[in-house]
């Protein structure tokens, strides 16, 4: 891949996980939302809201609402017992729409 990205002058990322080159325009949409300290990431906003976080400093690394500190996942059970976004909302004292976003959010990663 390399010989191929000089002849093209693509932008090469490495991948350290797979220990593999990556093309930038193809693997830049998947690191939309992180925040660097020092060229290091330190928290990550996957949806486009920034509504929910993942920090390892908050809750263990876990995905949480931004501004109340509640773990998408546990919205999200009780979403699917309850049905009903209000009464989460409620119980938890967040607003709906953070509700809906840790609901949709871990229905996308159980995809």
């Amino acid at each position: 891949m390399t010989a191929i990205a000089i002849k093209t002058r693509e932008q090469l990322l490495i991948d350290i996980v797979k220990n593999q080159l990556a093309f930038k325009r193809l693997i830049a949409p998947f690191l939309r939302g992180l925040e660097f300290d020092h060229g290091e990431p330190v928290r990550w906003f996957p949806t486009a809201s920034r509504r929910i976080v993942v920090d390892p400093h908050r809750s263990f690394g876990q995905p949480v609402l931004q501004k109340e500190g509640v773990p998408t996942l546990i919205l999200a059970k009780a979403y699917s017992t309850e049905r009903s976004i209000n009464k989460v909302a409620q119980w938890y004292d967040v607003d709906p729409r953070s509700v809906k976003a840790a609901v949709d959010f871990e229905r996308r990663l159980a995809v």
